[in-house]
């Protein structure tokens, strides 16, 4: 599998990569008369690779089966292949103040990478956002760069777009307003212009197997690495509460790394797509609540509508931030 840059990730016999049995036994939706079809030379697939086993095919691509086999810490393989996709120990960091995405930074750390984190802000100068971001940059000594995030845009466009909107403007106001690919390939662009600034090769998010299906068969066929994005996802592999352990026994700089404190009530970072995120907020953080309130009027639709519904009762926060919480981890609240 080869990069943009020159650079190949491991073999498909290494231990990032490893195939799959051929398709007769474990890959149900292939076809083993397209394995074995000659072709106009009158050799098989097996021939024209000298006897070693091809990876099954579907509608004629071959696929690799990645092992996406969970592991407490981000493995040895994976490290090894970060570096040899960025030689010089720089990478840009997706940072979204979430568990994922900070295991990623102290693993990278801890491994001797010189990390540029991102921070693609939905909602500008949220107070408990904020607050975390400031700690971060405290104990790691390095500044968090922030981004609008597309999303913001949207919002906006669907909170004011339609106010005072005639038939006469409706075409003008339609054109201005950037499509969702627009939107893809000016983030996509400035990315690429931040990784030039900072001599990155590549940028590293913090997304894994176990998260849901979709990310589990993606990582399965195409493995942790985007050659077009040149994305790598470092976590990939973990396990589903490994990231907590990670950051709790994470030492940088002679501290331990606190966990955000929206994670008690949360269970996650917000991403400002859900009413829970807004009647949470709310609750908690009447201050910023009010200043969301401020661009996004809306929020107090979102948020009775979340209350009504009768399902704050169901919010529970994660019993490994619970215990966290009970073994005396520090919490930027």
């Amino acid at each position: 599998m080869s990069t943009e840059s020159g650079t190949s990730l491991p073999a498909p016999q290494s231990s990032l990569m490893t195939e799959s049995a051929p398709a007769s036994t474990t890959q149900p939706h292939s076809s083993p008369t397209r394995d074995a079809k000659s072709d106009s030379e009158g050799k098989t697939n097996d021939q024209r690779t000298n006897g070693t086993p091809t990876a099954p095919r579907r509608n004629g691509v071959r696929i690799a089966r990645f092992d996406i086999t969970g592991t407490d810490e981000v493995d040895e393989s994976t490290i090894e292949a970060l570096r040899r996709l960025a030689p010089n120990g720089r990478v840009l960091l997706q940072f979204s103040c979430g568990k994922d995405s900070l295991a990623a930074w102290v693993t990278l750390v801890k491994h001797g990478f010189t990390v540029v984190p991102v921070y693609k802000e939905v909602i500008p100068d949220v107070g408990f956002v904020s607050r975390c971001i400031a700690e971060y940059e405290r104990i790691f000594k390095t500044r968090v760069w922030k981004l609008p995030y597309k999303n913001l845009f949207r919002m906006l466009y669907e909170q004011y777009g339609p106010v005072g909107r005639s038939m006469a403007t409706e075409d003008i106001v339609t054109a201005a307003t950037p499509s969702e690919a627009d939107r893809k390939r000016e983030s996509e662009e400035t990315m690429t212009a931040l990784m030039r600034q900072f001599d990155c090769e590549v940028r590293v998010i913090g997304t894994k197997a176990s998260d849901n299906l979709s990310r589990r068969v993606n990582f399965q066929v195409q493995g942790p690495y985007n050659a077009r994005e040149r994305l790598f996802a470092l976590t990939w592999r973990l396990k589903r509460n490994a990231p907590f352990d990670i950051i709790m026994k994470a030492e940088v700089n002679g501290e331990r790394v606190p966990l955000p404190g929206f994670y008690l009530w949360l269970g996650r970072s917000p991403e400002w797509m859900f009413d829970s995120e807004y009647w949470l907020t709310k609750k908690y953080y009447p201050d910023d609540y009010a200043r969301v309130l401020s661009l996004l009027p809306e929020a107090v639709i979102r948020a009775k509508r979340f209350e009504c519904a009768a399902k704050p009762r169901l919010l529970k926060p994660l019993a490994s931030v619970i215990q966290a919480k009970k073994d005396g981890h520090p919490f930027i609240m």
